[in-house]
């Protein structure tokens, strides 16, 4: 078995997006990525794809994931950032160029520029605090 660990890239987005939906999801089946998009798996996976690769950049960002192959075939990803940075204000920045592309995500219809109603949910960032987040392994 030969393990790999490296930076994740932009076209690691498909395998970025079955990441964090799975990684959401934990034991159940159905996870918070689909709860909050209200959207079929298949079209949270090609929001997340979308979503991974925005110029600009914030936690389901592509930049902030390892990928590790086993034998030259993607198996594991792990999203890592600094939420001061790269966290709920970043994100929000990003979601226009994709929530036009998601068509009926209830999630994002706001009715206006505010963000999402489940932002207010999480908590501030803790200065110096780095977060760990969307870790899945696929056999």
């Amino acid at each position: 078995m030969n393990l790999k660990i490296r930076p994740a890239r932009k076209d690691d987005a498909g395998f970025l997006s079955q990441i964090i939906v799975t990684a959401g999801r934990a034991h159940v089946k159905k996870g918070i990525r689909e709860v909050i998009l209200g959207e079929t798996e298949e079209k949270c996976l090609y929001f997340l794809r979308e979503l991974s690769v925005t110029k600009i950049p914030h936690y389901f960002h592509y930049s902030c994931y390892l990928v590790a192959e086993v034998d030259g075939l993607t198996a594991a990803g792990l999203g890592g950032y600094d939420p001061a940075v790269l966290g709920n204000s970043a994100l929000w920045q990003a979601l226009p160029d994709v929530v036009s592309n998601l068509r009926s995500g209830a999630a994002f219809q706001s009715g206006g520029n505010e963000p999402p109603k489940i932002l207010s949910c999480i908590p501030d960032p803790i200065e110096g605090a780095w977060v760990i987040d969307s870790v899945a392994a696929f056999q």
